[in-house]
């Protein structure tokens, strides 16, 4: 008995595809179009295998047999990257056991569909960028201009112009295993131009910023009256289930170019509910703890090149569970860095390093507001978050459709903040307080 036992478990052993690789077999696993969506893949795994991810996200799956599976997947825009992953029965990812393809949605809508995007989905994962893949121009600048040669490759730029598809990389990849600087994108209120440089320029335009001959970037600005006003920004599309309402963001803020003219490299942020338009020109929140600043310097009338590698040139910054408006599955989260003031002959400001997560938390509890009266003034007050900013707002109805900000913005100093309002300019007025990033009167920007 104990032989024919042993025997059968050999027999079922044999029979059972211990040694099947993870991959996607339709089209042969290679990128395809299509104007299907949802779209069906196939593929096969181990069994090991239990369940997949697609982007960090868990999927419904069919096992057609022991190691071939299909399953339905949404997307999300023109071009799609569709990282997947096997899991194995505890939960955790099976080793080996994963695969990528770009499916392509004919179908997208939207004058932006088709440009590229940084894929994000799991809440905390870390998207992290060294922009060392930018162009390295040898040991000679390459003023900006456009088109563009550097080291042999001509760059032709839109406006704005997509990173990944010029492309402005040499390869290599970025954050989240993503093509080098997809999702960067570049814009110019005047001419759109890009260029390589230790500092030592003075055109405007996106800059590939680093020392000499190194492979060490930094992605920069310079504004003058040919750019006029210059941006770059980071786009990421939400890619999972989850509605994020909170990031985490630090890089490093660095000088190249140093001048008795002074420049502030602006940060801001935008939701785009679509997750197909265009490079945004108004923000709803802007985000001043990342601002890149420098001090100035006595400098000759064209100013001088300095080293953003060194201590003394740069700046770490950085917000820790800032809170933003809802960024719900499908929509785009825009991360905007500006340089308004076209003067030119000034700083020249990039940033290096940069590393963001995003969080879904719950709501914070509301702020208490307590009320006195003090002659004719209304006193209203309520305790404040060191370095949080408020927007105390009213209406005379609340069948009245907006709300009307009362005084300015106020910054949390940790302790109670006052503003007043006078009691015989209304018969009766409702108040509300928003608790920063707040979005009732988006921030025109000049581009």
């Amino acid at each position: 008995m104990v032989n024919y036992v042993q025997q059968r478990a050999d027999f079922i052993r044999s029979t059972m595809p211990l040694t099947t690789a993870f991959a996607i077999t339709t089209h042969a696993g290679q990128g395809f179009t299509t104007s299907n969506n949802p779209v069906s893949l196939t593929g096969t795994a181990p069994l090991t295998v239990k369940d997949i991810q697609i982007n960090g996200v868990s999927y419904a799956i069919t096992w057609l047999s022991l190691t071939n599976w299909t399953l339905t997947v949404l997307l999300f825009n023109h071009s799609n990257l569709l990282t997947i992953q096997g899991i194995d029965n505890y939960g955790a990812p099976v080793a080996n056991a994963s695969a990528s393809i770009i499916v392509t949605n004919l179908g997208a809508t939207g004058n932006f569909g088709g440009g590229s995007y940084i894929g994000y989905s799991v809440p905390g994962s870390i998207y992290s960028q060294d922009f060392n893949t930018l162009p390295n121009p040898g040991t000679n600048s390459v003023n900006t201009d456009n088109p563009v040669t550097i080291n042999g490759i001509t760059y032709a730029l839109a406006n704005p112009f997509d990173f990944a598809v010029v492309p402005v990389a040499s390869g290599g990849t970025g954050g989240l295993g993503l093509p080098a600087l997809a999702g960067w994108y570049g814009l110019a209120g005047g001419i759109s131009r890009f260029g390589a440089t230790d500092g030592d320029q003075t055109a405007g335009g996106q800059l590939s910023f680093g020392p000499a001959g190194s492979s060490n970037r930094a992605l920069g600005l310079l504004a003058t009256s040919t750019t006029l006003n210059t941006s770059f920004g980071a786009r990421f599309l939400n890619t999972g289930a989850a509605t994020f309402n909170q990031i985490n963001l630090q890089c490093t803020g660095e000088i190249w170019r140093q001048s008795d003219k002074a420049k502030t490299l602006m940060v801001y942020c935008f939701i785009d509910p679509t997750g197909t338009n265009s490079f945004p020109t108004n923000a709803t929140a802007d985000l001043p703890a990342l601002d890149v600043g420098f001090p100035t310097v006595a400098a000759d009338v064209d100013g001088v090149a300095v080293d953003g590698t060194a201590p003394a040139n740069q700046v770490s910054l950085g917000v820790v569970n800032q809170p933003i408006a809802d960024w719900p599955p499908g929509a785009a989260l825009w991360l905007v860095w500006e340089m308004a003031d076209s003067a030119g002959k000034a700083q020249g400001l990039a940033i290096d390093n940069l590393s963001f997560s995003a969080l879904a938390q719950a709501a914070a509890p509301p702020v208490p507001l307590e009320f006195g009266l003090t002659g004719q003034s209304l006193m209203i007050s309520w305790p404040s978050s060191a370095n949080q900013r408020y927007q105390l707002e009213y209406k005379a109805n609340l069948s009245e459709t907006n709300w009307t900000a009362l005084g300015n913005v106020l910054t949390g100093t940790g302790g109670t903040l006052t503003t007043t309002n006078d009691v015989t300019s209304s018969a009766q007025r409702f108040f509300r307080l928003r608790v920063g990033p707040y979005t009732a009167a988006p921030k025109q920007r000049d581009i």
